[in-house]
């Protein structure tokens, strides 16, 4: 039973990841967690991921922010937002990261444990990217919680709340926009669930 504290889609995600991966039984099952700044995508992760070791299955993850590129590698053309929507992470180093680690994984002939790769990051239904992802689940917040939750959590990284805030409401928010334009990722993700 799940603690109070996390959210109520937290046993349909594991239940629906289940079900998906026991379909590759031989083959290595790539999840995309994704959904804009701040929707709690790190914590379902995690969550996730201790669940399905625990239930004995290979589990491995990739975090987008692993990749995001340095400010002085982006050209804050055209504008801040379209910058960091374009050029803000290395996506091209992390599929070929994903390639290798799908590679790595032992094929295991049991159809009792699933190989499953979780990548977890923004961005991830961009249209070039979404053959990647076997499956993929969106974790959905309003701009207000966005800058909300940002402006708190990030105060410190960017040296004070003002600073922060003036970051979401200037590229984050509006890159998270551009997403939702181009590349409609509430329709084209697997399920999508409400961050509380």
């Amino acid at each position: 039973m799940k603690p109070p504290s996390q959210p109520d889609y937290y046993p349909e995600i594991l239940k629906l990841t289940l079900e998906l991966s026991s379909k590759r039984p031989s083959e290595a099952f790539t999840l995309a967690i994704t959904g804009p700044d701040c929707a709690g995508k790190s914590a379902a992760t995690k969550w996730l991921k201790q669940q399905l070791i625990k239930l004995g299955h290979s589990v491995a993850t990739i975090e987008v922010d692993s990749y995001i590129r340095p400010r002085r590698l982006r050209t804050g053309r055209p504008t801040e937002a379209e910058d960091y929507y374009l050029r803000g992470f290395d996506f091209d180093q992390l599929l070929e990261d994903l390639e290798n680690l799908k590679q790595s994984l032992t094929t295991n002939q049991s159809s009792t444990v699933h190989r499953i790769i979780i990548v977890e990051g923004v961005f991830l239904l961009k249209a070039e990217h979404r053959p990647n992802w076997d499956a993929s689940f969106w974790l959905d917040i309003s701009n207000k919680r966005i800058l909300k939750r940002g402006t708190a959590r990030d105060a410190d990284y960017f040296g004070s709340r003002e600073k922060a805030r003036a970051v979401y409401e200037t590229r984050i928010i509006p890159a998270q926009h551009i997403h939702h334009t181009r590349d409609l990722p509430l329709k084209n993700a697997t399920s999508v669930y409400k961050s509380s």
